[in-house]
């Protein structure tokens, strides 16, 4: 859109300026003459006499002949005292605007910094000699290192701090080290901390997704996973709704961690639920109870909304309109698709309990509660090893599907997926490993 605008303009302004190019041109060299000719005696008005010409092209003449002694002082990449002096002489001789002056500085001065901001960063950290050095060029464009660097950054700096941040990240070194050099050197160029977290925010959000894709790949919490989960959390500025939704994903995943270790949440006594002396709540939370019965005149459903609840014993509901204790001894089979509870009870129909909040940890900890009270969990450190996905694999499939869903090309919820599922035969191998949002992995799981 900027380029389309610029040629409108262009075509516009030789529609409405014929002569324009012509007459800088002439005026250009006009005033170069002068200069060499009169040199410290040089006026500006005595050298343009009472020739007629318009402002705004007198204007770009004497930015074009003050560019040419500017590119001339920078040709071998250094400024001497008198280059610099002789530049303060022709911009005092031409009038030259303070803020044509700096710009036209900043300018010249923007490709021999990014140079040598390219040569220090090469290492990923400055130099007290470098970062002198562009102290140097800042200073010789008329600028504080800081202000330059506001200035360069606004074009450029963005790219230069998410490349830096990167490149650190893919050197296999930690994202908080890499930040804190990165901020470091962020400091020596003038540039706050916040300005660099703000900057780098994209790439953070990427490497939090791929850390916690990562950690959900065998289905268990590591302390260690944990910690780091936090502090990148607390360390990076990240966007509110990406912050509460990782938040919101790693506590979810430390329960269904936990609850694979045998150990189950306990609540208060919910208001209203009546309980057993000795009785622990697990889950209490509302729901939709999906009753089936089957009439002489076929098939019906009844839907009641309510509570669930799921204590150390049994599976309760309570609603206006039905309420019913559920022991775990009167359960024959059970199925947990996503948020669902779907339950086959002795001489009666499939029962299904939607869960409100669409969360899957609630089908956890039943079939955690049912499995302790049928005394039937187990450790899971050899489930554990079988789906273990080396790291190397998971690196390979992340860059291969970019961290987005192979299915629907999602950046959020992600999961490492067996093609194949484990306890089918499928191997640990990359071709056997895919990348699905927690959507498509559940409408997976549901096909197979």
């Amino acid at each position: 859109m900027a380029v389309f605008k610029t040629w409108v303009k262009n075509i516009f302004r030789e529609i409405a300026d014929p002569d324009r190019d012509v007459e800088i041109t002439e005026l250009a060299q006009l005033i170069q003459g002068g200069l060499a000719k009169h040199k410290r005696s040089f006026v500006l008005t005595e050298v343009l006499g009472d020739r007629s010409f318009k402002q705004s092209h007198l204007d770009e003449a004497r930015l074009s002949v003050y560019e040419k002694y500017l590119a001339r002082a920078w040709a071998d990449g250094r400024m001497e005292a008198s280059e610099k002096e002789i530049l303060n002489w022709v911009a005092k001789c031409l009038e030259l605007p303070k803020s044509m002056l700096k710009k036209a500085n900043l300018e010249a001065a923007r490709p021999r910094f990014a140079e040598a901001l390219a040569i220090a960063m090469d290492d990923c950290v400055i130099s007290s000699e470098e970062e002198s050095h562009l102290h140097w060029i800042a200073k010789t464009a008329g600028y504080s290192l800081h202000e330059f660097m506001m200035e360069f950054f606004r074009t450029e700096g963005e790219q230069f701090l998410n490349g830096v941040f990167a490149a650190s990240i893919e050197a296999e070194q930690s994202a908080i080290d890499s930040l804190d050099e990165l901020i470091a050197t962020a400091a020596k160029l003038g540039l706050p901390q916040e300005i660099v977290l703000k900057t780098i925010q994209p790439q953070a959000v990427r490497y939090i997704e791929h850390t916690l894709a990562d950690a959900k790949q065998d289905e268990i919490l590591g302390l260690e996973e944990e910690q780091l989960l936090n502090q990148l959390l607390k360390r990076f500025v990240l966007p509110k709704e990406v912050k509460s939704y990782i938040s919101s994903e790693l506590q979810e995943f430390h329960l269904l961690s936990e609850l694979k270790r045998g150990k189950l949440p306990s609540l208060k006594q919910p208001s209203g639920v009546s309980l057993k002396a000795g009785e622990l709540v697990h889950f209490h939370d509302g729901a939709t109870w999906e009753r089936l019965r089957l009439l002489k005149s076929g098939p019906s459903t009844d839907v009641h909304k309510g509570f669930l609840t799921i204590s150390d014993s049994r599976m309760l509901f309570s609603s206006s309109t039905r309420s019913e204790s559920f022991s775990y001894g009167s359960i024959v089979s059970y199925d947990l698709p996503g948020s669902v509870i779907k339950l086959q009870l002795r001489g009666r129909p499939m029962q299904r309990f939607v869960i409100q909040n669409g969360s899957k940890s609630p089908s956890a900890i039943f079939e955690c509660a049912l499995r302790m009270a049928n005394q039937l969990l187990t450790n899971q450190d050899e489930k554990r090893r079988t789906r273990h996905i080396p790291r190397d694999i998971r690196q390979r499939v992340w860059q291969r599907y970019s961290g987005h869903c192979a299915e629907c090309n999602a950046t959020e919820y992600l999961e490492f997926d067996h093609v194949v599922p484990v306890a089918k035969g499928g191997s640990n191998s990359d071709a056997n490993v895919q990348l699905l949002c927690r959507n498509c992995n559940l409408k997976k799981s549901d096909l197979i």
